[in-house]
């Protein structure tokens, strides 16, 4: 590998390394207390069947904001969501690479 590779790449993981330890000051607003409340008394299924249906017709959004980790108390978790979705969306873009690509593009080779 080169150095002017490395060096992109170093680059690369700093850059993520700060959104990964930004992702711990994260912190939750009144809806998504709002959300877990209503998940907690509601039940998930309900209270997702219902907003979609009677509020604003989205069911991704729904999806996460009835499955918080706050729903289960835990606000650690909460801070550690925006570090799971920034690793998969690596994994997932060099799925996608390989895939369109049609190369010998592996996930080791980035790091």
């Amino acid at each position: 590998m080169n150095s002017r590779l490395r060096l992109y790449l170093a680059v690369l993981l700093l850059l993520l390394t700060v959104f990964a330890v930004l992702g711990f000051f994260c912190h939750p607003a009144a809806d998504d207390f709002e959300d877990a409340a209503a998940s907690i008394k509601n039940g998930f299924w309900n209270c997702y069947r219902n907003r979609f249906l009677l509020w604003n017709g989205r069911y991704t959004d729904n999806l996460f904001a009835f499955a918080t980790p706050l729903r289960w108390h835990s606000i650690t978790a909460y801070q550690l969501v925006p570090v799971l979705l920034m690793t998969l969306s690596y994994f997932s873009i060099f799925y996608f690479l390989k895939l369109f690509l049609k190369s010998r593009v592996h996930l080791y080779t980035a790091v």
